[in-house]
């Protein structure tokens, strides 16, 4: 082989070799950088576990500590026991992901109350009191709406759910309805330990911490039908949730985390006063309905009638107001007769291609007149 072609030989080798190295460091290179990148997102990830969850936020009122919610998770076996470590864990990062401190809503709007009048106007003693309450939260700096707990005494289907949901509504303030009548045990607002197979966190743990803000109404449904209960008596919890002072600090069982339950609005009904003790009366403004009146009744049917066409898409394809002989046809109903019978008249237009109901879709009964009305609200 001559030199020429054995020089030729070595330059490219040479050439070849410092291709390869120059390769073999950029793969190391992206190799390292690769590395770099999954162990940043793995830091990442343990701090979003271990901080991101605990983290304090901004908010006017302060409903649960943090650091309690923080020293419980570092601690819960021996808070919780060993088996229920995971569950508990799970319960309180779910609970202090969206923060711990939430601001009140404001009072409602003058218009709010004035609809409020209109479609409930057996209601006129308590939106009374509610326009009291809100003339003072307006003297305060920031209008954060309060009111004393109202029990609302009447007999069964004056409309009492229906409205405590309706001014829920008006001051866009999350609503839990509880029915007392059906309840076994105080731990359903308590929660139950979770050193038990069955035990749960407490409604108004759960009502609290769902709510957007720090007011959310919960509704004592017959709170006159509580019954005694021996193992865990139910008044003296909720005689503690309806006093400010003891509300602050009121303690959710199967977290043990205290929770902020004073700025909670109160509404319970009840159909007998007297099943009611002495210090549970003292808790309340209690105001009496009566049944509607004949006069009172044409603005309850279009209030329904609303009611229907603003919760239901296709609501906007029909006439905004009652016809006064469609109100006269379903003036012997129930109001809660009356709304199965406008969504029944509803759809004959549809299927008619009308836009407004017909009296002659209101059916009668074999007599040929409308059934007599008994009370019945939504």
């Amino acid at each position: 082989m001559t030199n020429r072609k054995t020089k030729i030989i070595k330059k490219a080798i040479a050439t070849h070799f410092r291709k390869h190295v120059a390769l073999e460091k950029l793969v190391l290179e992206e190799i390292a950088e690769l590395e770099m990148l999954r162990n940043l997102k793995s830091d990442s990830r343990s701090r979003k576990k271990s901080e991101l969850t605990f983290i304090e936020n901004v908010g006017a009122v302060e409903i649960f500590s943090m650091l309690e919610a923080e020293t419980n998770f570092n601690k819960a076996p021996e808070i919780y026991g060993e088996d229920r470590t995971r569950y508990a864990k799970s319960l309180l990062t779910e609970i202090a992901k969206d923060g711990n401190r939430k601001n009140l809503a404001g009072p409602p709007m003058v218009e709010a109350l004035r609809d409020l009048h209109r479609d409930f106007p057996n209601f006129s003693e308590a939106i009374d009191q509610i326009e009291c309450a809100v003339a003072l939260s307006h003297l305060a700096d920031k209008s954060w709406f309060q009111m004393q707990p109202i029990l609302l005494l009447g007999p069964a289907g004056v409309g009492k759910t229906a409205f405590a949901q309706r001014f829920a509504s008006t001051l866009g303030v999350y609503f839990r309805r509880i029915d007392v009548g059906t309840m076994s045990t105080a731990s359903v607002l308590t929660g139950l330990s979770l050193g038990w197979g069955s035990g749960h966190l407490g409604e108004i743990l759960k009502t609290i911490t769902s709510s957007p803000t720090a007011n959310p109404m919960i509704m004592l449904d017959e709170i006159d039908k509580m019954a005694g209960h021996y193992m865990a008596p139910l008044e003296p919890v909720m005689l503690s949730l309806l006093e400010k002072e003891s509300a602050a600090t009121f303690r959710d069982e199967a977290l043990l985390l205290r929770v902020n339950c004073k700025h909670i609005l109160w509404i319970a009904t009840a159909n007998d006063l007297e099943k009611l003790s002495e210090p549970m009366r003292s808790r309340f403004n209690i105001v009496n309905v009566q049944s509607p009146s004949k006069e009172q009744v044409p603005n309850i049917f279009r209030s329904i009638y609303r009611k229907i066409l603003q919760n239901n898409p296709w609501g906007h394809k029909f006439e905004a107001v009652l016809n006064e002989k469609v109100i006269e046809r379903l003036s012997m109903y129930s109001p809660r007769h009356a709304s199965n019978l406008l969504l029944l008249a509803l759809g004959k237009a549809a299927v008619s291609g009308n836009t407004a109901i017909n009296p002659d879709d209101i059916p009668l009964d074999d007599s040929g007149e409308p059934k007599r009305m008994r009370m019945g609200f939504l």
